[in-house]
């Protein structure tokens, strides 16, 4: 009767032994499958940093050619602007050489017709001067007569 509550109890105590040995190997197995699944979830968060960390620079990047697009358009806009006053003066500059021009070429018409009006008034002196010697040599040719 011992020896069969001692069997009893060696069955019982083995029972509880493989029972608890199973249920380590179980809780082992969750261990390892929990290990398993946050170093993939780790992976996943390292992947996505570097993602991230890519997407940064690349922001960075573009705002880098934004800056430099931005700085040249001001330089553009600069230069423009220099050239649209160097217009500004060149044409002004023209508008005052033609207009000196246009006032020197009044003023030799001018002259011309100055000198051409006294042209005319000396040739009519000396047509009446002709024509008072002629008149004098006629007088003198009719007093020697």
């Amino acid at each position: 009767e011992r020896e069969q509550r001692l069997q009893a109890q060696e069955q019982a105590s083995a029972a509880a032994e493989q029972q608890q040995a199973a249920s380590v190997a179980a809780r082992e197995q969750a261990v390892c499958s929990r290990e398993a699944e946050i170093s993939e979830r780790e992976q996943h968060l390292q992947a996505q940093e570097q993602a991230s960390t890519a997407t940064e620079q690349q922001t960075l990047h573009v705002a880098a050619r934004e800056q430099a697009v931005s700085s040249r358009e001001a330089e553009l806009a600069e230069r423009e602007q220099r050239v649209q006053a160097q217009e500004q003066v060149s044409a002004t500059t023209e508008q005052q050489q033609i207009a000196s021009a246009a006032a020197r070429e009044q003023a030799l018409s001018s002259r011309e017709a100055a000198l051409s009006e006294r042209e005319q008034h000396l040739q009519a002196q000396e047509q009446a001067s002709t024509a008072t010697e002629q008149q004098t040599l006629h007088v003198a040719a009719r007093e020697q007569a």
